[in-house]
């Protein structure tokens, strides 16, 4: 595991280099690992919460707000594991379960990257040195590239055409905000 080679094939995968494969492992042990990178993201996800419940805390004027930690794992689990089934799906549908294991690893690792970006961004607002609308900004871009990876890993790993690849980025997308936003309205 080379989490500098994934980077590299990640960029490799979404740009127009040729030969992205040859930065990654894509065995069934790789799977396994990249499903670890996923859980690897749930501190992300808990400074990202800590963030925003502080920005929330100064807009309500200093009104305490809790982070429920279960609820955070939780609902990050649930997003998380959102795109291996929604990928499962639509390679089964369209018969091409062959390439169901290079596009989760990718993916998996994408995620991993973007997730840890925008945990920058808040623990800088956490810290401080960044204002909070500035550490939103950072997570906002890093959702909407997901959104575009997600389109351009079907299109190019899976291979879907334009408009497959399009409608299945937002399937994902989606599926993973509606998982979310259901879960924040029960729990919270």
């Amino acid at each position: 595991m080379n989490p500098i080679s994934y980077l590299k094939g990640c960029m490799a995968a979404v740009g127009r280099i040729p030969n992205w494969e040859r930065f990654f492992d894509l065995s069934k042990q790789a799977l396994r690992v990249s499903f670890a990178a996923q859980i690897l993201i749930l501190p992300a996800f808990y400074i990202m919460s800590l963030s925003v419940a502080k920005g929330r805390s100064t807009a309500l004027g200093n009104v305490e707000v809790a982070v429920n930690t279960p609820v955070i794992i939780t609902l990050g689990l649930v997003y998380l594991l959102s795109f291996s089934a929604v990928a499962y799906m639509m390679v089964m549908v369209f018969d091409k379960q062959d390439r169901l294991r290079p596009w989760v690893i990718v993916r998996h690792w994408s995620v991993f990257f973007l997730a840890w970006v925008s945990a920058l961004g808040f623990g800088l607002y956490l810290l401080e040195i960044f204002p909070f609308m500035a550490a939103n900004g950072v997570f906002f871009a890093a959702f909407m590239g997901l959104l575009f990876i997600d389109i351009r890993l079907a299109k190019r790993i899976v291979g879907f055409d334009w408009n497959g690849a399009v409608l299945t980025g937002c399937i994902i997308a989606v599926t993973g905000l509606s998982l979310l936003l259901t879960g924040l309205s029960y729990f919270i």
